[in-house]
């Protein structure tokens, strides 16, 4: 056995030299923070060779931020800056030293660290060292100094000792836990590990984390990742395979689709033949046809010319016979008579129109004069200032008198117009202002419609301002009128107008709240400045809250109800001595007194109050009141608007007439009577008569000669000239034929044997094109070429729609394609040929070469899954149930009190199927994995598959679930369901089942003891064989949870174990940890100075001054 002897610590935070001696069991005792746990966590460093943080403190504080600078520059606190206090401010060295016995071979070994320690605070430059003896005498100190050696003089030091003697310095963590692990005897690196729990050992109730934290060994991680990566290889070659197939897929749809295209552009291209040679040969048609059309022309144009010839000399005889006609006719006598007598009937023709057009106009004037005066006899009787001229008028009555008095009428008639028009203003006037009123009265109603009280503008505009400017101070701020503050009392209704009356303009005095009183006079104050208001008053509630006024029982001021009680005060002072009478004669009993008609009786005067045009104000129903009287208005407005637009409408109509001039009235004075017009009707009737009377039968035949004559000639020049154009049009269209069409025919010709020349030439289908064009042609029985071209460029159209339709589904199909596989390839039809290639490539490339890669990687995959994945969770569980079963032989014959414990493990519920796949004997054949044989793959094809989904991350997104799936599969411990037995006599009970109901110390026992196995397994110790190891335990804050005796019985299973135990626990424990005990040590504190004495009973503790 190796045993820990003493531990040497020299600037190791409170402690400035420290030797510490052990024993079998050892006790660490001592007040909450006065270093405890600092000797316990100096063995962690020098036992597990780690100096990383995590290693201190940890059962003392689970939150510790000890560090091994804080301990060798004993860190004290923040200086309350950015700094910290510390003891040790000057350069120094510290140790760290365990000494070790091999009981077995009675030899000594040493190891720990020194570490150079600078006053800055850097990071110390430390070394682990071994020695091959026991710790110097000198104990590394300077023996005339009295400090440490630094590393370079304990180097210096270190040359001149013996072999056996000599310290070897190591610079690595990783060689110095080599080192002691040797020295240790050999020991499994577990102990490490077992070490760190038990310090801090706090028992779980996870059975399955105690058996894998603190007991299991596990040598064969999962590694996952490699395999995931050939599952993955193997599935991304599967989708990458089936990707290319899809793609073939679609470039098999693509291919099919422009092997479509293809034959439909030779359909296009056959369409296009016919078509162009259709053209070819109406061009050639077109010129044979002008050449005829030529032809013709020329015989129109012969014929023509002699039918002119012929013409021509019939209208030289029929020219002569008719002169002679002339002759004669210009020999008659009666020919002058007639020509003398159109000619004054011409005249006077002339004549007659101007009079009957003067006789009208004359006329019409004479209508519309007496039109005039009809309708002023409509005239309203008010308009006195014109009578006198309408009777003046009514004289003139008569057509012929007013026609021989006509301008002195029409003078009369200017002043009676003028008149009207100044009548006509002033009513007009007056429409506008009921117009004007009749808008305001609607503006009114509206408002008093919406509640909105009428007031006096001035009243209503200063109150606005008034009420605005004191919620500057005050948001509630109210300003109202004193008729809103007041209403009648039921059945007092019939006082309302004598009331407001009364009161008149005070109805719009304003009540302010007291408190805002001054600064409402300040403001009227300050509104003269702008502008000049008058008239309103604000009534001093203030005054009125210092004063009492009441009202005689019969006066106003009953008649009216007031919630408010200063308002109240301020009716009683205005109404309470106005006396309500109910007639005349009892107002003089009062010294003021008024009825409900308005008499008012005051200062020895009676008088009546206004009621007309009086503003219902006052009341709940002031609205309603003012509602009526402004409907009311409304209406009589309305009917005086009436009566009004109609005296405009009769004055419209008159005022229209003007005073006639000068000039009208000549013409009424000569013309108006018709005595001229019918003068000159007589006159015109006579000549037509003359007219008729003459013989002029001869004259007629002879006119009738002439005139046939004439029109025969005018027939023949008709002819001549139809003819003669006709000719020249002939002519013209000869040589436009000649010089125009034919020539551009020939270059339509010569043009389009070019285009079919181009187009054609190169085709392969030519002569089979031709053939069908034949047929084409021959099955027509009347061919119209024309016709024939525009039923194929209609047979063309539709052929290149569906190729347009075509080439536009195969770029959908090619853009689909390409977004589908994130291809870069053209989206072109003349490009078609790169998909092409693509689907060959695949054809006859990829998917064979993929085929081959599939299998390959198959093969890779199931043979890592095998040896990879469940040979090693088969590994480690086979190992956790070996030290299990180890552990379990460790505490067969082992009791606590009446209590014997073991661990079991069994399959996982939930995993049975894969846990008992793992443990299958067919997984094993010969030595070799039997993954594929076909009883096992039939047997687990489904949990192998549902693996490979898993470990292939296929199963579930991105993220933590997906990880944190493929760790619970490749977790071996997933597999397993985990408990210990507790048997008590013939009773056994499962502990996991039976920790809700026992105390911490029951739960805690059965761990404790187990941890006590598994340091015995990890350390061998009941080995036959190197067995010879340090069996060190250490514990802090030990024994927590558990009773005295029950304490007692633990520390004898350490001994029965054969294990060393140190224990770091709280004065509380220490009565029963040292009646088992070997050795008992209470660290003390003075200041920031630690030390350790050594107590052999509770007797001598208790006896020492420094209370614990």
């Amino acid at each position: 056995m190796i045993k820990l002897k003493r531990l040497l610590l020299i600037h190791w935070q409170a402690y400035d030299f420290q030797l510490v001696e052990f024993e079998d069991i050892t006790l660490i005792t001592g007040q909450t923070g006065v270093g405890k746990s600092t000797i316990i966590d100096a063995l962690n460093i020098v036992l597990l060779g780690e100096k990383q943080k995590h290693i201190f403190n940890k059962a003392a504080n689970e939150n510790s931020n000890r560090t091994l600078e804080s301990y060798l520059y004993g860190k004290l606190g923040d200086d309350g800056g950015d700094g910290f206090f510390y003891l040790r401010e000057e350069n120094f060295t510290s140790y760290l030293v365990a000494e070790f016995e091999n009981e077995e071979t009675s030899e000594y070994f040493c190891c720990g660290f020194v570490a150079d320690c600078n006053s800055d605070h850097s990071p110390p430059n430390l070394q682990w060292l071994t020695m091959k003896s026991r710790l110097p005498a000198d104990y590394f100190l300077n023996q005339e100094e009295g400090i440490p050696y630094s590393i370079s003089e304990l180097s210096y030091q270190n040359n001149l000792k013996t072999e056996s003697e000599k310290i070897t310095l190591i610079v690595t963590d990783k060689d110095y836990r080599k080192k002691i692990a040797g020295l240790f005897g050999q020991i499994r690196d577990d102990y490490r590990r077992l070490l760190k729990q038990s310090v801090s050992f706090t028992p779980v109730k996870d059975i399955e984390m105690f058996l894998t934290d603190f007991v299991s060994e596990t040598e064969s991680p999962v590694n996952v990742e490699e395999m995931q990566k050939s599952i993955r290889r193997y599935n991304d070659l599967e989708q990458e395979s089936d990707r290319i197939n899809k793609k073939v897929a679609k470039l098999e749809i693509i291919k099919n689709e422009i092997q479509v295209l293809e034959r439909r552009k030779i359909i296009e291209l056959r369409q296009d033949y016919f078509i162009e040679k259709a053209k070819l040969e109406l061009f050639q048609e077109q010129e044979r046809n002008y050449h005829i059309e030529v032809e013709n022309h020329k015989k129109e144009i012969t014929e023509n010319t002699h039918n002119i010839s012929d013409a021509s000399k019939r209208i030289a005889i029929l020219t002569t016979k008719k002169e002679d006609l002339r002759d004669k006719r210009d020999s008659l006598v009666v020919l002058k008579d007639k020509v003398y007598l159109n000619s004054q009937i011409k005249s006077v023709k002339e004549q007659f129109q101007t009079i009957q057009d003067q006789t009208k106009r004359g006329q019409d004037t004479i209508h519309l004069m007496k039109r005039f005066i009809n309708e002023l006899n409509k005239l309203p009787i008010e308009i006195s200032s014109i009578m006198g001229l309408i009777q003046t008028v009514e004289k003139y009555e008569k057509e012929q008198t007013l026609i021989s008095k006509f301008t002195e009428v029409n003078d009369l008639m200017g002043q009676i117009v003028k008149k009207l028009d100044k009548y006509k203003d002033s009513i007009s006037e007056q429409e506008i202002f009921v117009k004007s009123t009749l808008s305001s009265l609607s503006i009114e109603k509206e408002k008093l419609k919406q509640g909105i009280k009428m007031v006096p503008e001035q009243f209503r505009v200063f109150k606005e301002e008034l009420q605005i400017y004191l919620r500057n101070y005050d948001k509630n701020a109210k300003v109202e009128y004193l008729s809103d503050v007041i209403d009648f009392k039921k059945g007092e209704e019939n006082w309302q107008k004598a009331v407001e009356a009364y009161l008149g303009w005070q109805r719009y005095y304003l009540v302010i709240d007291p408190k805002f009183y001054n600064k409402a006079l300040q403001y009227y104050q300050s509104v003269q400045k702008k502008r000049e208001v008058h008239g309103i008053g604000l009534i001093n509630l203030v005054k009125l809250q210092k004063k009492h006024f009441s009202a005689e029982q019969n006066s106003l001021a009953h008649k009216l109800m007031v919630r408010d009680h200063l308002v109240k005060a301020y009716i009683n002072f205005l109404l309470g001595r106005v006396i309500a009478c109910d007639d005349i004669m009892s107002l003089t009993k009062y010294q003021t007194s008024i009825t409900t008609e308005g008499f008012l009786y005051k200062g020895f005067v009676t008088r009546k109050l206004q009621f007309k045009n009086l503003t219902m104000s006052v009341g709940s129903a002031a609205i309603e009141k003012q509602l009526l009287d402004a409907q009311e208005k409304f209406n009589e407005r309305q009917e005086e608007l009436c009566v009004l637009q109609k005296k405009i409408a009769i004055l419209g109509e008159l005022t229209d007439y003007q005073k006639k001039d000068m000039y009208s009235c000549e013409i009424v004075a000569e013309y108006a009577d018709n005595q001229k017009f019918n003068q000159k009707a007589n006159e015109l009737d006579h000549l037509k008569n003359q007219l008729s009377n003459l013989d002029d039968s001869e004259l007629v035949e002879i006119d009738g000669k002439i005139k046939y004559l004439d029109k025969e000639i005018n027939d023949l020049s008709v002819v001549i000239k139809t003819m003669t154009e006709k000719s020249n049009e002939r002519q013209t269209k000869i040589e436009q034929v000649n010089q125009e069409l034919i020539p551009q025919c020939f270059e339509q010709i010569i043009k389009q044997e070019d285009i079919f020349q181009t187009k054609f030439e190169m085709c392969q289908q030519l002569s089979g094109f031709e053939e069908a064009y034949r047929v084409a042609i021959n099955k027509l029985d009347n061919l119209v070429y024309q016709s024939f071209i525009i039923n194929y460029e209609n047979n063309q159209k539709q052929t290149q729609a569906s190729i347009s339709e075509l080439e536009e589904t195969i770029r959908e199909l090619m853009n689909d394609y390409n977004q589908t596989f994130t291809e870069n390839l053209p989206i072109n039809i003349r490009q078609s040929n790169m998909y092409l290639e693509e689907y060959e490539k695949f054809m006859k490339s990829d998917l064979p070469k993929f085929e081959l890669d599939i299998k390959d990687a198959k093969e890779k995959a199931i043979y890592e899954f095998r040896y990879e994945f469940l040979g090693k969770l088969k590994s480690n569980i086979e190992n956790l149930y070996r030290q299990v079963d180890e552990i379990n032989d460790a505490l067969k014959n082992r009791k606590f009190g009446e209590d014997t414990y073991r661990f079991k493990i069994t399959a996982a519920s939930g995993y049975k199927e894969y846990h008992d796949m793992i443990m299958d004997e067919m997984l094993m054949d010969q030595g070799e994995w039997n993954l594929l044989s076909a009883a096992f793959e039939s047997k687990y094809a489904q949990q192998i598959e549902l693996l490979f989904t898993i470990l292939s991350g296929n199963d579930l997104d991105e993220g933590k679930s997906k990880e944190n799936r493929i760790q619970t599969f490749s977790d071996y411990k997933t597999y397993l369901a985990f408990d210990m037995l507790v048997k008590k006599g013939d009773s056994t009970q499962r502990l996991s089942k039976t920790y809700t109901q026992k105390s911490g110390g029951e739960t805690q026992i059965p761990l404790y003891i187990s941890l006590l196995a598994a340091f015995s397994q990890v350390y061998r110790v009941n080995n036959t064989l190197r067995n010879n190891t340090m069996r060190l335990i250490m514990m802090d804050e030990a024994f927590n949870k558990i009773d005295g005796e029950k304490i007692k019985q633990c520390i004898q299973m350490i001994r029965s174990f054969g294990l060393q135990a140190i224990f770091s626990t709280p004065p509380e424990k220490i009565a029963e940890i040292m009646e088992e005990a070997d050795k008992a040590l209470v660290v003390f504190r003075q200041q920031n100075q630690a030390t350790l004495r050594e107590f052999s009973s509770l007797d001598e503790l208790i006896g020492e001054p420094y209370e614990v």
